[in-house]
C-alpha cells in the first residue's frame, strides 16, 4: 500500500532541554539555547525515525491507499467453474483486512475518514466500520468487509495520538541518552557538508532494542 504520515499537532514538550544539553556538551553559558532547542527537535525526529517510534505525545495523520484493492477482480464475472478452494480463497480477500499504525505506540485512534475517488468523504465509525487495536505493536486497525462504500475509496485518512509518554519523565533513560548524543554530534558538527551519519555507533546501540518491525497493510 501507499502511505504518507503527517504530524499535525507536535509535542507540547521538548525531549531534553536546552540546559541539559548544555550540560552534555560542557557549554558554559546560553548564547545557542535557540539553536539547542532546533538541534534537540532535530535529533526526536532523527531517533523516531530510527526506530519506527512516537516518544513523545503528539498527533499524527496516516494516509494509505491499497495498491492493489483486493475486492475488484473478484467482482467481475469469472468464465470457469470455481473450485470450493478458490472460492473460500475469493472469500478471504474480501473479508476484514488490517491496516498497521505506523509511528505506534499509539495511545487512541481519533478519527477514520474515507475519502472517494469523487472527492467525497465519508466519516467512519469506530466498533461498526472498524475496529482498533492499540495494544499489540504495531498497532492495528481492521476494516469490517461489511463497510461496502469502502471498496470504492480512493484512500483513507486515520488521524491518531501516538507516543511513549507525554513528558521525558516517562521516556526510558537509553533514548534520552542517545538525544543527548545526536544533538551534541548536531551541534558539533554545524556547517559540515553531511557525509557522515547523523546517528553515532553508540546511539544506534542504546536505540537497537527500541526499534519497531514496519510490515505494511
Amino acid at each position: 500500500m501507499f502511505v504518507r504520515i503527517q504530524q499535525l499537532s507536535p509535542p507540547a514538550n521538548a525531549l531534553i532541554t536546552p540546559t541539559l544539553a548544555r550540560q552534555h556538551t560542557r557549554i558554559d553559558n546560553s548564547a545557542d539555547d535557540n539553536l539547542l532547542a532546533i538541534y534537540i527537535n532535530t535529533a526526536t525526529r532523527i531517533i523516531e525515525k530510527y526506530i519506527n517510534q512516537s516518544i513523545l505525545t503528539q498527533t499524527l495523520q496516516m494516509t494509505y491507499a491499497e495498491t492493489c484493492p483486493p475486492v475488484d477482480w473478484p467482482m467481475t464475472m469469472v468464465p470457469f467453474p470455481v473450485l470450493p478452494l478458490v472460492l473460500e480463497w475469493i472469500v478471504g480477500q474480501m473479508d476484514n483486512h488490517t491496516v498497521e499504525l505506523f509511528y505506534g505506540p499509539a495511545q487512541a485512534v481519533n478519527s477514520v475518514t474515507l475519502v472517494h475517488w469523487s472527492g467525497n468523504t465519508v466519516a467512519l465509525v469506530q466498533n461498526i466500520d472498524y475496529s482498533v487495536d492499540t495494544i499489540l505493536d504495531p498497532p492495528r486497525i481492521r476494516m469490517h468487509r461489511e463497510f461496502g462504500p469502502a471498496f470504492h475509496a480512493a484512500h483513507y485518512e486515520i488521524v491518531y495520538t501516538a507516543g511513549m509518554s507525554a513528558n521525558a519523565s516517562g521516556v526510558e533513560m537509553p533514548i534520552i541518552h542517545a538525544a543527548l548524543l545526536t544533538t551534541a554530534k548536531l551541534y558539533e558538527h554545524r556547517g559540515d557538508n553531511g557525509s557522515e551519519e547523523l546517528l553515532t555507533r553508540s546511539a544506534k546501540s542504546l536505540l537497537d532494542g527500541y526499534r519497531r518491525p514496519v510490515f505494511g497493510g
